[in-house]
């Protein structure tokens, strides 16, 4: 029963979302991570490993439609999965509970088995369809695997509670919590629940554990004032929940160890389960193997050691800041109680707290299950709340809701379990004490709360769907409290179960309008029409006015970018990396092909780790001074680098560095010259070809003959010319081409003849030109063929310099508002601050301009009061 529950909630949850699923691109960060799934490559901080890796893995088992609704696709997955293994968890462990409690000993197996299919249904689908992660399982993001990955955790941990003996389950609990880690940082928050929840189970295990805690704890502390390391600095609110959770552990440990009796015998499997932690987050490791691939989406560049470091830890955004005011915590803690109504409403929110009063009742292992979960619930939600310290405006909401999504896995859990209790009181208990009057007040309280939100909704809205919702909702309960009423000697059980079963559809209809991405299209277009106004998939030409000229000229080729807000830079880079690669047949525009645009994220060039991703892309035969391989620079000491020297260490794993960089620049070349290979159906006119090189009639072909050896066969002369494109470039004899006409391209990217795998494609052009006709035409690499002088690091340097100079000119009277600048004891001037960073960026912004004369550019801008974004010709 427990897994036909888990196989028919997946399919149930799993068929809305497909129903609902965005087709294509939608905005905030859904470009920027379809980009980096098809490439393998590396998100925004912290960079999602496991993440990229599974959805990479949709991008080829789906051979069909865009990348955008693979990756999307693989987001419904993650959702229905942990949908499915709630249910499971709820059938298995309520199950459990109504057999432990002597109250329903007499409760028949067959009705049981409905009880608890009833229960893993409701919870199940509540949580499948509750408004944070649906939102999550129908567009591209990474949450809904965080999601799965906890559930998944959730799994083995009530395993390992009835079968302690078997401690391998716990160390997949703890596996499966590093690679949480990698999925979203959030949740190692999580770390104190999960102890709780052992020592709840094992007090022996529990201490130990605890007393792990405790141990680094203390080594953090002497760290930090050992000046080793420098989180707590400046962050007093940080420092004081650090030290909460050590006292807290030290606490623990002693009390437990005083209960026990002994303290440490079970420390090697505290060990074992920190050690398969740490093989779960090794997966960041993922991150330097991927970037030195120079894969498009390649944020932080963790190829090198700085670069990882900058992206773990990530660097780029605002430290945590908790609150210490009370009245701000209450308001945040009020702001996410209603964000946990709003998904579940208070009546199903009521019967999660059911479970809590049979907890006495329980035996050791049922109540143990109930109390890991609490402690890691108010983990993941005021735990985490606090820390994340989020504004309480609306918007501020919507921005953080994601974060919460695993606390509600949680709540569905103890709904589910809730009304697995109330069902089997119904049935064993229901002319027994006061069960009946309990009942009726329950559903008179459950009528209450949902009459003022149907009123609320109908007075609010218009829309019918959640008018039906909410008049759902309130029929359910009005139909609970009827039937007890009027069952007053016995109450039949079966009507009851289709009310309950009847639960999650009010949470559909709910939060349908608020999920649903079925037809959307905006996101794609909106990239799309950053570089092809007008031109849609009904015709493949951009309409002309009577004058001939277009309405909406295109971007013109070779064009640089420069993107500024998320959508402005993320949307047409999927259009640029993920949509022109993408085979005719699956795109909304078959004719889309723009990978000759160069696009920057122009207020992320103040930043050194953005500079040499840009570099590796646009200026590649410049970056290559600047990549300092990862374990070199991860373990080469200060004092040898000074001195130019490797340590022993750093040499024992140079043979891995060489590895890592050797794969990485396959895969490079592969991706940025692969397509000018030629291979044997590259000949349109085999024939005609080798004809005209054995006539040797001009002078490349009298230097193909030669090169060729006599080569006869289609095998043998693509063989033979592939050597020659992985060599020096054809034109470097000028006389090869003196009879050839060139394209202004060409003849650009001839002269600039950049030494990379670039060079391959030069040749290939130069070869398809020399022979018009006789070969495919091969398209173009990932990236654009020539390169673009980019920022050096000297260039950011200079800018900050003149920054700070133009800052102190301007200090104090004559500042912008927002810029942040302070003088020092010594006389110097500090700048800090989004507005010096944004200051910096454009500095850094006119300089690739200048350095770039020959090529046209456009600069994204948002329009306001218009949310409208366009491009600007400059």
């Amino acid at each position: 029963m427990d897994w036909l529950t888990f196989v028919l909630v997946t399919l149930f949850v799993m068929a809305g979302y497909l129903y609902t699923v965005a087709p294509d691109l939608t905005l905030e960060d859904s470009g920027e991570l379809a980009v980096g799934s098809m490439y393998a490559g590396v998100p925004h901080p912290p960079g999602y490993p496991v993440w990229t890796i599974y959805s990479w893995l949709f991008t080829k088992i789906l051979p069909f439609s865009s990348i955008a609704w693979r990756v999307a696709v693989s987001s419904a997955v993650a959702a229905a999965l942990s949908a499915g293994l709630t249910a499971l968890l709820i059938s298995r462990g309520s199950s459990l509970i109504l057999e432990g409690i002597d109250l329903f000993k007499d409760l028949p197996r067959r009705t049981e088995n409905a009880i608890t299919f009833v229960a893993a249904w409701v919870g199940g689908s509540l949580l499948g369809f509750n408004g944070f992660i649906w939102s999550q399982g129908v567009i591209v993001e990474v949450y809904t695997l965080a999601v799965l990955n906890l559930v998944g955790m959730f799994c083995l941990l009530l395993m390992w509670m009835y079968q302690p003996d078997r401690r391998r389950y716990l160390h997949w609990v703890f596996f499966l919590f590093g690679l949480c880690l990698c999925n979203h940082q959030t949740l190692i928050v999580a770390a104190m629940g999960i102890e709780v929840a052992i020592a709840a189970a094992d007090k022996r295990l529990g201490r130990d554990f605890f007393l792990g805690n405790t141990i680094i704890w203390l080594l953090g502390l002497l760290a930090h004032f050992a000046g080793k390391i420098h989180t707590f600095e400046g962050n007093l609110p940080v420092f004081m929940i650090y030290n909460l959770v050590g006292l807290g552990s030290l606490a623990a440990m002693l009390w437990l160890a005083s209960e026990t009796g002994k303290l440490g015998d079970q420390l090697h499997v505290v060990l074992l389960a920190g050690g398969a932690f740490a093989v779960g987050a090794a997966f960041y490791l993922y991150m330097p193997i991927a970037s030195a691939s120079n894969p498009p989406m390649n944020w932080g560049y963790p190829r090198t050691w700085e670069g990882f470091v900058h992206a773990f830890t990530r660097g780029q955004y605002e430290k945590t800041n908790p609150s210490t005011d009370p009245v701000v915590i209450f308001r945040q803690l009020w702001m996410y109680a209603q964000g946990a109504r709003e998904e579940f409403n208070w009546a199903n929110l009521l019967v999660g707290l059911v479970p809590f009063a049979f907890l006495k009742k329980m035996r050791l292992r049922e109540r143990a299950w109930l109390i890991g979960l609490s402690a890691i619930y108010l983990c993941l939600a005021v735990l985490l709340l606090i820390l994340l310290n989020p504004g309480i405006d609306k918007s501020a909401k919507e921005l953080v809701k994601v974060f919460f999504t695993t606390s509600h896995t949680v709540i569905a859990l103890a709904v589910g379990y809730g009304l697995a209790l109330v069902a089997a009181l119904l049935v064993t208990q229901y002319n027994k004490g006061n069960t009946r009057f309990f009942m009726w007040v329950g559903g008179a309280v459950a009528c209450a709360f949902n009459l003022y939100e149907f009123v609320d909704i109908y007075l609010s809205t218009n829309f019918t769907i959640l008018r039906v919702a909410g008049a759902l909702s309130l029929t359910l309960s009005v139909a609970f409290t009827g039937w007890v009423v009027l069952n007053r000697e016995k109450l039949r059980i079966a009507p009851v179960l289709v009310i309950f079963a009847l639960i999650p559809f009010d949470s559909i209809l709910s939060h349908w309008g608020d999920n649903e991405q079925r037809g959307h299209l905006f996101g794609y277009w909106f990239g799309h029409d950053m570089f092809e106004p007008g031109r849609d998939a009904g015709h493949g030409k951009t309409p002309k006015g009577t004058n001939g000229v277009p309405l909406y000229p295109a971007m013109a080729p070779h064009a640089v970018l420069y993107g500024g807000t998320d959508p402005g830079r993320f949307c047409p880079t999927y259009m640029i990396f993920a949509e022109s690669f993408t085979p005719a047949q699956h795109r909304l525009d078959p004719g889309f092909d723009r990978r000759d645009v160069y696009i920057i994220t122009q207020n992320a060039l103040a930043d050194n780790t953005y500079l040499d991703y840009i570099r590796a892309h646009y200026n590649r035969s410049d970056q290559y001074q600047y990549d300092k391989p990862f374990f070199l620079g991860m373990l080469n000491d200060a004092k040898s680098e000074a001195r130019g020297k490797t340590n022993t260490l750093a040499s024992l794993f140079a043979p891995m560095d060489r590895v890592v960089q050797g794969l990485g620049a396959s895969i490079e070349e592969d991706r940025r010259a692969g397509e000018s290979l030629f291979k044997t159906d590259h000949f349109k006119d085999f024939a005609a070809f080798t004809a005209k090189v054995n006539a040797a009639a001009d002078p490349i072909s009298s230097y193909l003959k030669t090169q060729l050896n006599r080569a006869s066969t289609p095998q043998a002369v693509a063989d033979g010319l592939n050597r020659l494109l992985r060599g020096p470039s054809l034109a470097e004899d000028s006389a090869r081409f003196a009879t050839v006409k060139l394209t202004p391209h060409v003849q650009a990217f001839a002269v600039q003849n950049p030494p990379t795998p670039n060079r391959i494609r030069l040749n290939r052009l130069l070869l398809e030109s020399a022979y018009p006709g006789l070969f495919t035409a091969s398209p173009g690499g990932l990236y654009p063929d020539r390169e673009i002088l980019s920022a050096t690091p000297e260039d950011a340097s200079k800018a900050f310099s003149e920054y700070t100079m133009d800052a102190a000119k301007r200090y104090p009277n004559n500042l912008k508002p927002g810029e942040q600048v302070f003088s020092l004891p010594d006389g110097r001037i500090s700048v800090s601050g989004q507005v010096a960073v944004m200051q910096i960026n454009g500095l850094l912004t006119k300089v690739i301009f200048d350095k770039n004369p020959t090529h046209e550019f456009y600069i994204e801008e948002s329009k306001n009061p218009s949310p409208s974004t366009g491009c600007t010709r400059i």
